[in-house]
């Protein structure tokens, strides 16, 4: 039984985002969303994607430009926090867009229903700004995430993307602590964005 206060974490890559939304979401698009112009850049898919999903003006304006700003997440955050808050619930973000929820007592241990429906309450700028932010080529995750544990050490010069992601599929120990900050900051923040930032 989770007692009150007990909190949930979701992550903020757009895979496994985006993943979840699918399930809850349907496939059509209104006329508004199909004739909504083409977005420009690396992640123009993406901002295609979550228009066709989220029926959102706020999402449209943000997204219109193909750029997310800082200003723009934040009245997005708004939203979600307002949405969270109506449920119950409060929501707190770290520093790479990972939400964490805490809330009243919710029998076993599945996340409110409140959790699926708010995280998308500002159709994905949030979701967005943090992608944009941390990859903002789109390079492949697992390419980027390798070069870092090469580059701090961790693994060998010949250490690949495709090593990595297989290491993960197959759930094998990582050669490497994973409890190591630095190689936690290498998958977390692979360019070290928010390094730079801090």
């Amino acid at each position: 039984m989770t007692q009150p206060g007990s909190r949930w974490k979701e992550g903020a890559a757009a895979g496994a985002v985006l993943a979840a939304a699918l399930s809850g979401c349907s496939e059509g698009q209104s006329a508004a969303q199909a004739s909504s112009p083409a977005f420009a850049g690396p992640w123009a898919d993406e901002l295609e994607r979550m228009t066709s999903l989220f029926e959102s003006e706020f999402a449209a304006r943000a997204f219109a430009d193909g750029v997310v700003t800082e200003q723009e997440m934040l009245e997005g955050r708004r939203l979600l926090e307002d949405c969270y808050s109506a449920a119950g619930l409060t929501a707190t973000w770290d520093e790479y867009g990972r939400v964490a929820v805490d809330g009243a007592a919710s029998h076993g241990d599945t996340p409110p229903d409140a959790m699926g429906r708010c995280a998308f309450a500002d159709g994905g700028v949030l979701v967005m700004y943090y992608e944009m932010l941390m990859n903002p080529e789109r390079e492949d995750d697992w390419v980027i995430r390798a070069r870092c544990l090469v580059d701090r050490g961790l693994v060998g010069p010949g250490f690949t993307g495709q090593e990595l992601q297989r290491l993960f599929d197959a759930e094998d120990a990582m050669p490497w602590d994973v409890d190591d900050p630095v190689a936690r900051r290498c998958m977390d923040d692979p360019l070290g964005v928010v390094e730079q930032e801090a």
